[in-house]
């Protein structure tokens, strides 16, 4: 019989080999492991036409709901070393060893949660025992939240949060890989306002006032005042402004902007 998704246990733990954190993962909503294997095509004459496999690569996606900030530590740097951390990532009774976050978004907009997802790569893999699976506990919503983006007064409908950096195998004389090349962090954002004049559009990009500025998304589990999210974003730097408006709807003013560092905290549910 097929594996139902209600069936399905996922885990996540941060720094397998050294010191180990089990994250509080929410409500995990979506699990995407993949392989590809790359070939080559020699062609001589006479028509003679050769393949050979090169070299095997291995990702995974993982998306889900927010209820405790920890989990999003899998996609942070580790302070003092500029690249993330690595991961075991277990799909049920499939543990994806040495795991690297390639992309993490964290994302909320009116009437939803509060979400985030995970791109990146991995090792190997070897089949275990499907972990626990805990009850995960109060999702965050986009209603429970603050957000100061800089001086802005407009209302903010949406915003997403993107922290990224290149992955890339390394291979030598093997055909599977045996570690990564990790590349810069980069992090990249957008806002929604609901904006109340067009300048938003045509000057939102650029304030020679106030070219760089302190961005911040808190939430408050509104029955729990220790079960908090909060993430800084400084050095915020506006680098797009686009503007929507029709008969049907109000000024929506999406602003784009890029930030040189991400500060996650927050507190676990009582």
């Amino acid at each position: 019989m097929a594996l139902q998704g209600s069936s399905v246990k996922p885990k996540i733990v941060i720094d397998p080999d050294g010191t180990p954190v089990t994250v509080n993962v929410g409500i995990v909503q979506s699990l995407t492991p993949s392989s590809a294997t790359e070939s080559i095509t020699e062609k001589g004459l006479g028509a003679v036409t050769k393949e050979r496999l090169t070299q095997h690569s291995f990702e995974f996606g993982w998306e889900g709901v927010l209820t405790d900030y920890q989990v999003l530590n899998a996609g942070a740097v580790v302070s003092g070393t500029g690249i993330p951390p690595t991961l075991d990532v277990y799909m049920h009774t499939e543990l994806l060893n040495d795991a690297v976050v390639r992309s993490m978004t964290i994302s909320g907009a009116e009437g939803e949660a509060v979400k985030y997802s995970l791109d990146g790569a991995f090792l190997s893999s070897t089949t275990t025992t499907a972990p626990t699976y805990d009850d995960p506990g109060t999702f965050f919503v986009y209603s429970d939240g603050t957000i100061a983006f800089g001086s802005e007064t407009d209302e903010i409908k949406s915003f997403s949060i993107t922290v990224s950096r290149s992955v890339e195998p390394i291979y030598g004389t093997s055909m599977a890989p045996s570690d990564f090349t990790i590349g810069t962090t980069e992090y990249s954002g957008q806002i929604e306002l609901a904006a109340s004049a067009m300048a938003q559009a045509m000057e939102g990009a650029w304030d020679p006032a106030d070219p760089t500025f302190t961005a911040t998304f808190e939430f408050e589990d509104p029955t729990d005042s220790g079960h908090t999210i909060s993430l800084t974003c400084t050095g915020c730097l506006v680098n797009a402004a686009d503007g929507s408006i029709d008969p049907e709807s109000e000024l929506t003013v999406t602003k784009s902007f890029k930030f040189e560092s991400l500060t996650i905290t927050g507190g676990a549910e009582s």
